[in-house]
């Protein structure tokens, strides 16, 4: 991820397509990614991981540095158990981070996904769909204009 990021990064300032306002978001395994990314101290203003994978093999005194961080799941979700949301809230969260972790009730894995139709493992749940779209948004303004 972080070769990819850097990769990104260096051929995105060559063309003129970006600025410093760096954020990640990611979805399922692309959230787990991102938050390596912001566990590996990648340049980022923000990092949202949405139902994403909590656990990794990184050790725990590497904090995340740089990103305010966001990190939404569902309290139903099998996946990413109560037990792995608390410790990583517990490992890379402290007070002193500017971190937050938003559960979505009864939400289940994969609820941002249409096609998701796996009873008690993956549901598509349009309400807490459509609420995680401007609580993102609304963090990453925030990010980049210094509030958070």
């Amino acid at each position: 991820m972080c070769a990819a990021y850097d990769a990104f990064i260096r051929l995105g300032q060559q063309r003129g397509l970006i600025d410093d306002r760096r954020a990640a978001i990611g979805f399922c395994f692309g959230g787990g990614n991102v938050l390596e990314l912001a566990r590996d101290g990648a340049d980022l203003k923000a990092a949202v991981a949405i139902h994403s994978d909590l656990k990794t093999k990184a050790p725990p005194a590497q904090a995340i540095s740089k990103a305010a961080l966001l990190v939404i799941h569902g309290t139903s979700d099998p996946v990413v158990p109560k037990a792995d949301r608390e410790e990583f809230e517990a490992e890379w969260m402290p007070p002193a981070q500017n971190g937050r972790c938003c559960c979505s009730a009864a939400s289940c894995s994969a609820y941002t996904d249409e096609d998701s139709k796996m009873a008690g493992v993956a549901i598509y749940d349009e309400p807490a769909t459509r609420q995680t779209m401007p609580l993102t948004h609304a963090f990453m303004a925030d990010a980049f204009a210094g509030r958070l």
